[in-house]
């Protein structure tokens, strides 16, 4: 069973079963500054094996997947680089801890839009 640890962008839904992207976050980032989802936890015997990042940013930054054993050590195990303007994507990153939190990073510039949407499938 997949938990998140917090309310994904308000009262959206989250149902792994149908593999549906989620909205992460629409909230604009200031100069420098950065997002932390809230922790998934994949539970001890886990059948979700890839997860998908998409963003789309005004301003460049960095996009990346976190993974940890325990959900206190984090190893950032996946990263790209996100062009300002353009689509920054992760696809089907492989899942090898049971806790997984999202991160983007904005660069020295306020954004003026933000869209960040995450899949877990199997």
């Amino acid at each position: 069973n997949l938990s998140y640890m917090g309310v994904i962008n308000g009262s959206q839904t989250f149902n792994p079963e149908k593999n549906i992207p989620f909205l992460l976050s629409t909230t604009v980032l200031a100069a420098s500054a950065s997002f932390t989802s809230a922790v998934f936890d994949l539970g001890v015997s886990r059948t979700h094996q890839k997860m998908s990042l998409v963003s789309n940013s005004a301003q460049s930054g960095t996009l990346a997947l976190e993974q940890s054993f325990d959900n206190s050590t984090w190893l950032r195990t996946h990263s790209v680089v996100a062009a300002a303007g353009a689509v920054a994507m992760i696809p089907a990153a492989e899942i090898t801890m049971r806790y997984l939190r999202v991160v983007y990073i904005n660069d020295a510039t306020l954004q003026t839009n933000f869209r960040l949407h995450a899949t877990i499938f199997e």
